[in-house]
């Protein structure tokens, strides 16, 4: 436990886990929590974590870096998205006046087809 907790894990990734607690006591996680060891490991846990020397602490800055990286990602996203909704409802728009426009034209020659009063060019001659 205290290998791992240090950060000198030898046949794990490191991460502080139950399971990563287990390999490297040589159990299963499933001895682990049987064994009665998880009150200990969790107080460690909580010790370290009080004390401020989880990895997280040492790559706060890097974490708050990549957090303000997300947060403008994310704004930029949102921004674009409303752009992206705001084109897609001008085009529904146009769309439809396309569609009245085409319906009038059909209407219109209809009308004159009806009418029957056109000739073309060739029949004047």
């Amino acid at each position: 436990m205290t290998r791992l907790l240090r950060g000198e894990s030898r046949m794990t990734n490191g991460q502080l886990s139950v399971s990563n607690l287990g390999r490297e006591a040589g159990l299963t996680r499933q001895q682990v929590h049987r064994c009665g060891i998880l009150p200990a490991w969790e107080e460690a846990l909580a010790i370290r974590d009080d004390a401020g020397e989880g990895p997280v602490d040492a790559n706060r800055a890097e974490i708050d870096r990549l957090r303000g990286l997300l947060k403008d990602a994310q704004r930029k996203a949102k921004t674009q998205r409303e752009q992206l909704d705001q084109a897609n409802a001008e085009s529904e728009t146009l769309a439809c006046v396309l569609r009245v426009q085409d319906e009038e034209l059909d209407r219109l020659r209809s009308k004159v087809n009806e009418a029957n009063h056109v000739t073309s060019l060739q029949d004047r001659r």
